[in-house]
């Protein structure tokens, strides 16, 4: 049974800030609350009344909510939630293989639904810059997509509202402005060619991505942009249009988030989560 390290909770929701289209002159909505459930030490999921107290900044469990437009922007939109760490979050490749997600299923939602049913999970692993207008400089973004689970996950006898998602960390992929890099058609991207130094492993090479893109006039815009988890400045969840392909009022629950770790680093693990594994 894979280990882990959880990431959230607590989930310090007056540390998330709200990043959408609006950014852009767009109309899409995020919000980031709490959601009344949690485990109980058996690992099961258990229901109680939202706490009158909206402000509650600790829950156990939050809903990543609101409304997707695509009208404003003729096909664009996106709306997210992102979580900036001071200091850094460090997650080795050496010692970490991935990000899961528990979800809570939707079991009023079908697959039928026009409902935004894909997400995505972003890392950030340069910081923040801001250029001399005020705005904040596009960077490239490691994003994972993934599908909210439907109904009762696992049928028949042993039927469960909740489901896990793995996000490999090799499932991540460079982004720039919304595209996978390169965002133009003049661009390259290979393998490694740069000396990382002896003190990164094997495995963050082969993370590793040498990353030349330009814009439209051609000049080069692009610098060298490499998979270093081991310096993860912003972890974030999208809801995006995919230029057209879902839009509306969405929703996803989700219980925790954890890095895994790789089973022969199972130790550097604090056994301080009664009744999760």
């Amino acid at each position: 049974m894979n280990k882990s390290k959880t990431l959230f909770p607590p989930w310090q929701l007056n540390n998330w800030r709200q990043v959408d289209d609006s950014v852009r002159g767009g109309s899409s909505v995020s919000h980031l609350k709490s959601f009344g459930a949690q485990f109980n030490l058996g690992g099961e999921v258990s229901y109680r009344e939202k706490s009158s107290n909206s402000s509650v900044d600790h829950p156990q469990a939050v809903e990543f909510s609101g409304m997707l437009d695509i009208n404003t922007l003729g096909g664009a939109g996106f709306a997210s939630q992102k979580f900036t760490y001071n200091p850094i979050l460090t997650l080795p490749c050496k010692h970490y293989s991935g990000i899961r997600l528990q979800l809570l299923a939707d079991e009023n939602d079908e697959k039928t639904s026009p409902k935004p049913k894909e997400f995505t999970f972003t890392i950030a692993t340069t910081p923040s810059k801001r250029m001399p207008n005020g705005r904040t400089a596009s960077r490239v973004i490691w994003e994972a997509n993934f599908q909210a689970p439907i109904g009762n996950v696992v049928g028949g006898e042993g039927a469960s509202d909740s489901a896990n998602i793995i996000l490999p960390f090799s499932s991540f992929i460079a982004t720039y402005r919304g595209r996978p890099v390169p965002p133009y058609g003049v661009a390259r991207l290979e393998a490694s060619s740069v000396t990382l130094g002896d003190d990164v492993g094997e495995e963050d090479r082969d993370l590793a991505a040498e990353v030349v893109y330009q814009d439209g006039g051609g000049a080069e815009v692009g610098t060298t942009a490499f998979f270093h988890t081991e310096h993860i400045f912003e972890v974030g969840l999208m809801c995006r249009s995919g230029f057209g392909k879902q839009a509306g009022v969405f929703s996803l629950r989700i219980m925790d988030i954890e890095a895994m770790v790789k089973l022969e680093d199972i130790s550097i693990v604090p056994s301080n989560r009664m009744g999760r594994s």
